[in-house]
């Protein structure tokens, strides 16, 4: 990996935890941490739902190993939020770089 590639800031936002009686159906994120990262698309689709055009698309975000990310985060990068699909995992054995999988759930617009 060549630290030249970490060339994008991506935020890393957890869940605000909320008390009361009904659960938040439409939970609301806080920043946890602002990284620079690598971004790389994997695959991207459009299909029709309700008679409008959606776009799904999968991000791999690389950042600097950390140990306090969690599959129930999600990332903001470019105006998207991405929900991580996956737990993270380091991409090496020095625990150097970590890959954070993300699938586009909605835009900040």
């Amino acid at each position: 990996m060549n630290i030249g590639d970490m060339k994008y800031r991506i935020e890393i936002q957890k869940k605000v935890e909320t008390t009361g009686p009904i659960p938040d159906l439409d939970p609301e994120y806080e920043n946890h941490c602002t990284v620079w990262a690598k971004v790389e698309y994997l695959k991207g689709t459009e299909f029709w739902a309700a008679k409008a055009v959606n776009a799904e698309q999968e991000v791999r975000f690389i950042i600097r190993y950390r140990k306090d990310i969690t599959a129930d985060m999600r990332v903001k990068f470019d105006g998207n939020f991405y929900e991580i699909t996956a737990p993270p995992v380091p991409l090496d054995k020095q625990r150097k770089w970590l890959a954070i999988m993300g699938k586009m759930i909605s835009t900040s617009n």
